[in-house]
């Protein structure tokens, strides 16, 4: 979910999935008592709602709480009718009946409740600084202290001026009941396999979990590849995925789907081998992609208020709701991701922490695996790994919840020339959830012509298992 930014000109900050879910969560009879608590906490009010039938709906919620009532949706609906709401029953049935279907978990309530306020600060702030230049345009000196007096108190953070971190920290007690419901459910904190053997043991929970996870390597050293293969993996397991290419279009993402599946050289995609276009309709109606949603990050002419990050945060959401389970989260690659309107100015480093930050955020604030794919600050590679390696990129490291790195073993110009598989060495250089490889990588061979990645030895001496393939279509 984006998060827009107060300029003086442009579109008016406002985020519809936010306002949905605080609505939508409140209508909850049980999640309701949370809700009301963050709410209060915020000072969050009608006025607050960018869409005026938001605004109603918030306020009716509010009068039946006063009066000691639960949020039925009986009870609501006739509440908008007394408090003269124009719109047909039908209407404000579709509505509200819509919202409590499409409520998201509780347990993000707070980050929901965050957003509205801060967007309609940002509203607030909008049109004082338009007042302040109307104001000054006109020779106005009265309008001029009236709207920087209103600037002024939303930057003191008084009860309408709410900014991040403003709210009272939340008490262990608070903390408890949800790391309970979340025991209740662990079905919604199970692991991603990562396709990888030895990766999956030595990540807790056995593959990707919700957190932001760093993959860099440099280049022709197979970090798309390497992501790709994962998502199949998650993929033929029965998993959703979405993958945010800045780089490919979902066709050539497909084509190399193909070739992985039908052990064809990558280069006949780019041909257009007519043996290639052949086994790709024999196969096509026997695997199953519905699960697998991938997206080009389109180009935004003019402002770009949300940015790459806000974007992906929107379409997880979406597909958080339709499929009802969270989905891994790939994100290729770091580097190129568009930022935000208001991160334009900064240097390259800055804009690459930032979009880490976002990523970070949103596997936190969605409860989502994220894999972000990274080039490294290095032109070649020497020596035992370390963390300086990510420095150039941004400060990534002390970002990202665990750090991968992929080395080719022989690292010249004519080990990385070779058309047979290329050993490549995978690290573990940092993991917040597991071990770390320390003098002792995973053993990969990466086969450049089909885009496949082997594992080559096991910490135990057995052979590892073939790499996944998608599931056929039952």
């Amino acid at each position: 979910m984006g998060s827009n930014t107060g300029a003086t000109t442009g579109p008016v900050p406002h985020n519809v999935e936010a306002e949905s879910a605080v609505l939508g969560t409140m209508l909850q009879l049980g999640n309701y008592g949370e809700l009301a608590r963050q709410t209060a906490l915020a000072g969050l009010c009608a006025e607050d709602f960018y869409f005026p039938a938001h605004g109603h709906l918030f306020e009716a919620i509010a009068r039946l709480a006063d009066a000691g009532h639960p949020p039925d949706i009986g009870l609501v609906i006739d509440q908008l009718r007394r408090d003269g709401l124009s719109q047909p029953v039908g209407d404000l049935t579709t509505m509200v009946v819509s919202l409590l279907a499409e409520a998201p978990a509780a347990s993000g309530a707070a980050r929901w409740v965050q957003i509205v306020a801060e967007l309609a600060d940002q509203r607030r702030e909008q049109a004082a600084a338009l007042e302040l230049a109307h104001a000054a345009a006109a020779g106005d000196s009265s309008g001029r202290r009236q709207a920087r007096e209103t600037l002024e108190r939303l930057a003191q953070h008084s009860p309408q001026g709410r900014r991040p971190g403003s709210q009272p920290p939340a008490t262990a007690q608070v903390v408890l009941t949800e790391l309970l419901d979340d025991f209740a459910h662990p079905e919604a904190g199970l692991a991603v396999a990562t396709g990888i053997a030895s990766l999956d043991r030595m990540l807790a929970g056995g593959g990707w979990r919700p957190g932001l996870f760093l993959l860099a390597a440099g280049p022709g050293v197979g970090k798309s590849a390497f992501a790709l293969q994962s998502c199949l993996r998650a993929v033929g397991a029965g998993q959703v995925v979405l993958y945010v290419s800045v780089e490919q279009s979902p066709k050539d993402l497909v084509g190399r789907i193909f070739c992985r599946e039908l052990q064809a050289p990558i280069s006949s995609y780019w041909n257009r081998d007519p043996a290639l276009a052949q086994g790709i309709r024999e196969r096509a109606g026997q695997i199953d992609l519905a699960r697998l949603h991938l997206q080009e990050d389109p180009y935004v002419l003019g402002e770009d208020l949300e940015g790459t990050v806000g974007r992906v945060r929107h379409w997880t959401g979406e597909l958080c709701r339709t499929w009802g389970r969270r989905p891994l989260v790939v994100v290729d690659y770091l580097q190129r991701l568009r930022p935000a309107e208001g991160d334009r100015r900064l240097d390259e480093r800055l804009r690459v922490s930032m979009a880490c930050l976002g990523l970070r955020q949103l596997a936190r604030d969605l409860d989502v695996p994220v894999l972000a794919i990274s080039s490294v600050g290095r032109t070649s590679y020497q020596g035992q790994p370390t963390l300086d390696w990510y420095k150039g990129s941004g400060d990534l490291e002390y970002d990202a919840d665990c750090c991968l790195l992929l080395k080719p073993r022989d690292d010249t110009r004519a080990g990385l020339a070779r058309t047979s598989p290329i050993p490549v060495d995978l690290h573990i250089m940092k993991s917040r959830y597991g071990e770390l490889t320390f003098e002792h990588p995973i053993a990969l061979n990466f086969d450049r012509r089909y885009g496949t990645f082997q594992e080559t030895r096991t910490p135990t001496g057995s052979a590892p298992p073939p790499p996944p393939r998608l599931v056929p279509v039952s």
